[in-house]
C-alpha cells in the first residue's frame, strides 16, 4: 500500500540479489541452504501504472536472494519481460493483491521475507540488517521511510514532513508497506499472512503483527518514488490518505477503497 509514503539501472546483475539459475539447487545441509537463500525478495505489480524494474537500483556485492513478482494480468507483457530478464519470476494472480502476496510467500524458500513496492530503492546493507534484527529475536520489522531526490526544495521539505510523520507512526508500531517490511517466515504464516484485499492489506498486516511484538525500525532508509505526492499534491494526497484509512475503520469494503485509490 502506497498510502503514507526507483532504482537507476544497474548492469545485467540485478541488485543485492545476485541472478539465481533456473535450475533446482541440489539437496545440502541446512547451513548451507541458508548461506545461499537468505531472503526472498518479493514484490507486488500492477495499478494503472505498473513499475519498470529501469526504475530499480539494487546495489552489488549482497549474498543471494530469491527473487518473486506477483502480477496482475493486465500488466503489459513488455513489462513482464523487463522484470524477467533481471532474475524475477513472475507470477500472475488471479486473486486480489494481497492473495497473490501470500501465494509468493508460500513459495518462498528461504526463511525471511522482504516485500518492496516496485519503486522503493533499499539501502545498502539490507540483508545484514535484517539479520541484525532477527540476532536481536524480532520476527518483523521494517525501514525508514524516505523519497527520491528528483525535485524542487519545496517539495522536497513537504516530503520530508510526510517521511517524518511515517517514521513515526512506525515508531508507535504501524509501518506500511513502502517501508520493505521484513518478516520471518513461520512468524508470518502464524499472522495468517496478508488478507485479501487489494488496499489495506499491509495496514491489517502491521496491526495484527503489532498485537503480538512491536517491530524492528531498522536504522537505515528506503526510498520511494513521489510521483503520486507530485501528481496530485502533497497535501491533497496525505489527507486523502488519511480518509481511506478512517473510512477503512468504518468498515467501508478495501474493493470501494481501491477504487477510491487508484481512480
Amino acid at each position: 500500500m502506497e498510502l503514507i509514503g526507483g532504482l537507476p539501472q544497474q548492469s545485467g546483475d540485478f541488485g543485492f540479489c545476485r541472478k539465481l539459475s533456473q535450475k533446482a539447487p541440489p539437496l545440502s545441509p541446512p547451513n548451507q541452504t541458508a548461506r545461499q537463500m537468505q531472503l526472498s525478495l518479493i514484490v507486488p505489480l500492477g495499478g494503472p501504472k505498473p513499475s519498470s524494474p529501469q526504475n530499480l537500483a539494487w546495489d552489488k556485492g549482497s549474498p543471494e536472494c530469491e527473487r518473486l513478482v506477483t502480477a496482475e494480468a493486465e500488466v503489459p507483457p513488455g513489462i513482464i519481460r523487463e522484470w524477467e530478464d533481471r532474475g524475477f519470476q513472475v507470477f500472475f494472480r488471479r486473486g486480489s493483491r494481497g492473495e497473490g502476496l501470500k501465494e509468493m510467500a508460500e513459495r518462498a524458500k528461504s526463511p525471511l521475507l522482504l516485500f518492496v513496492h516496485g519503486d522503493t530503492q533499499l539501502p545498502r546493507d539490507v540483508l545484514s540488517q535484517i539479520l541484525e534484527a532477527r540476532a536481536a529475536g524480532h520476527h518483523w520489522g521494517a525501514f525508514h521511510l524516505g523519497f527520491d531526490r528528483g525535485m524542487g526544495v519545496p517539495h522536497r521539505l513537504g516530503l520530508a514532513l510526510v517521511a517524518w510523520g511515517a517514521n513515526l507512526r512506525s515508531r508507535r508500531g504501524l509501518p506500511f508497506g513502502d517501508q520493505a517490511p521484513f518478516f520471518d517466515k513461520e512468524f508470518y504464516f502464524s499472522l495468517g499472512g496478508h488478507p485479501s484485499f487489494d488496499l489495506m492489506e499491509d495496514y491489517v498486516l502491521s496491526k495484527r503483527a503489532a498485537r503480538v511484538e512491536a517491530p524492528a525500525l531498522l536504522h537505515g532508509r528506503v526510498r520511494t518514488s513521489a510521483r503520486r505526492y507530485l501528481a496530485q499534491g502533497i497535501l491533497r494526497t496525505v489527507l486523502q490518505n488519511r480518509r481511506i484509512i478512517k473510512a477503512f475503520k468504518k468498515k467501508v469494503s478495501p474493493e470501494e477503497l481501491a477504487r477510491i485509490y487508484y481512480r
